[in-house]
């Protein structure tokens, strides 16, 4: 979870404004990085960024009110992980 600045990103269609920032999301989908985000964070631009290396990995992703007087909303998210302890047990019992 990052604030990035290319707010000319279009997420959707993975397109950009300059080719500074066009470059970006070739990075990002040539490392098979889902951007999980969807809602603007700032203005109306789409600058907080929540890039996950699985699907279902992350969940319940909330995009929330601004923090005291920030102009930068806030972003709330579950990760979902499995319980080591829980695997373990029954790896043993197999």
């Amino acid at each position: 979870m990052v604030d990035f600045n290319f707010p000319d990103i279009n997420w959707e269609y993975h397109t950009a404004v300059t080719s500074r920032s066009g470059k970006f999301p070739k990075y990002v989908e040539d490392n098979f990085l889902p951007q999980v985000l969807c809602k603007p964070t700032r203005k109306g631009a789409l600058l907080a960024l929540l890039f996950v290396n699985r699907e279902g990995f992350v969940g319940d992703v909330v995009v929330c009110g601004c923090l005291g007087h920030s102009d930068h909303e806030m972003v709330e998210f579950t990760i979902f992980g499995i319980n080591i302890k829980r695997s373990t047990e029954l790896l043993h019992r197999i």
